[in-house]
């Protein structure tokens, strides 16, 4: 069974993803594919379309519908009602959770090793146990381990994207040990217009102060970290240059002496929206546009302490992710800016 996100048409299948530069022109261009078994374009274009009822028993029961005369082709597609996805967001079906757990369990004895029997029966423990409540603010099904772990799963890189990905992390510079940053995610641009408030960069170095304090208050930071900015917008790349070289913009924040590393590379195109920028002359290519933001999320997975915009899904998946012991460092804490403790800093989702 074959599950494109969000497609509505035949033409959408051929026509391809607009992120995607390969041949396919779809999701294989950039990440491995779920399954060993991939579909040929063709395949793709004559594949059977589960039909309403069939999507909704498939969700419920975690089983696919029987096969017969008119669905007896190798791929079917299914294409992902909103009604149904709404209901199903924060309150996943057990039968298809436990179809889940079952599957992982089969996988767990499969790969389970003598010398890792004390790893496995800890990952075993934590499967089963009981998910947390999600935060205030979250993405879809948050803390579901399923959602989270399928959500790293189906962002493995292949071997040509993982490559550019480590040269572009290796090129940023700085002291990356994740012990000592602290992450800074900006969305900016067409996201103050369309969903939520936004902060000036020194607003931003502020929260960032009071959050690194916080955290030195109860005994969780001892030093002045190192920011790992990511952005796709060009006025904060330049206000984040005005305030590295003024000792008067950093005395108004504190007494802290910050650096920054950032990916260079950022094709930086304001928008988060590719409708927006697309059709310009200097728009960054396909492949361009995603080694940016899989580097942004790749960076953003090393910071120890971390504060993001939740109105943005991105930032939410960030949380989802760290929050849920994904990080390199040893510990991870990542703060919405929706529940900051200073209201003149707290951001609104419109």
């Amino acid at each position: 069974v074959l599950f494109p996100t969000r497609e509505r048409s035949d033409n959408r299948t051929r026509s391809g993803w607009e992120l995607a530069s390969c041949d396919r022109s779809d999701y294989q261009c950039m990440f491995v594919p779920p399954s060993p078994c991939v579909p040929t374009l063709l395949a793709l274009r004559n594949g059977y379309r589960l039909e309403k009822a069939e999507i909704y028993n498939l969700l419920n029961s975690g089983t696919p519908p029987p096969r017969d005369s008119s669905n007896d082709n190798p791929v079917w597609i299914l294409q992902p009602h909103l009604g149904i996805l709404r209901m199903h967001r924060d309150n996943p079906p057990n039968a298809t959770l436990e179809q889940f757990r079952r599957y992982a369990e089969i996988l767990l004895d499969h790969a389970a090793g003598e010398e890792e029997e004390g790893v496995w029966r800890l990952v075993r423990r934590n499967l089963f146990s009981p998910d947390l409540p999600p935060s205030r603010h979250h993405y879809k099904s948050a803390n579901r381990k399923f959602q989270i772990a399928l959500t790293v799963y189906a962002l493995r890189p292949n071997r040509k994207t993982r490559i550019h990905l480590d040269d572009i992390v290796s090129n940023v510079g700085g002291d990356l040990n994740p012990e000592l940053l602290f992450g800074l995610p900006i969305r900016a641009s067409d996201k103050c217009i369309r969903e939520s408030e936004c902060l000036s960069f020194r607003q931003y170095m502020r929260a960032a102060s009071q959050q690194i304090l916080r955290h030195k208050e109860v005994g969780l930071w001892g030093h002045v970290p190192t920011i790992v900015l990511t952005t796709e917008s060009t006025e904060i790349v330049q206000a984040q240059r005005n305030f590295s070289d003024s000792t008067m913009l950093q005395q108004e924040v504190g007494e802290m002496n910050f650096s920054f590393v950032r990916n260079d590379e950022d094709v930086l195109p304001d928008s988060g929206w590719i409708k927006d920028w697309k059709w310009r002359k200097d728009a960054p290519t396909a492949d361009q546009n995603m080694l940016s933001v899989l580097a942004a999320v790749k960076l953003q997975l090393l910071p120890r302490l971390s504060m993001g915009n939740c109105c943005s899904n991105l930032h939410s998946i960030m949380n989802e992710l760290l929050n849920g012991g994904l990080g390199a460092a040893s510990e991870n804490h990542f703060t919405c800016m929706q529940d900051l403790d200073d209201i003149e800093l707290r951001i609104c989702c419109w």
